[in-house]
């Protein structure tokens, strides 16, 4: 319901990025997830069919070696993390 409202009928991006995060796929059914992105991204190619639409996935899970990517609750990433998600999803749109 968001989509439409967020890309408006007289913008046409080059590209939309849809991001699931770990809190999205530890609260869900992996089916029920696949299902809620296969209709998110059928949303996106109506509003904006001319747009490539990238799917990024979650951080890597919270383990011994990546305590500096999340935040102390363990979900949420870190400044770090977050600059490490942003300057992947960056790299990819660059290379459009």
């Amino acid at each position: 319901p968001k989509i439409p409202a967020i890309l408006k009928a007289d913008e046409s991006p080059r590209a939309v990025v849809l991001h699931a995060g770990d809190n999205d796929t530890t609260q869900r059914q992996t089916e029920t997830l696949k299902r809620d992105f296969r209709s998110l991204i059928e949303t996106v190619r109506s509003t904006t069919p001319a747009a490539t639409i990238i799917v990024s996935g979650p951080l890597p899970t919270y383990r011994r070696g990546h305590e500096r990517l999340f935040r102390a609750d363990g979900l949420h990433p870190s400044r770090v993390g977050a600059e490490l998600l942003s300057d992947n999803i960056s790299r990819t749109l660059r290379s459009l």
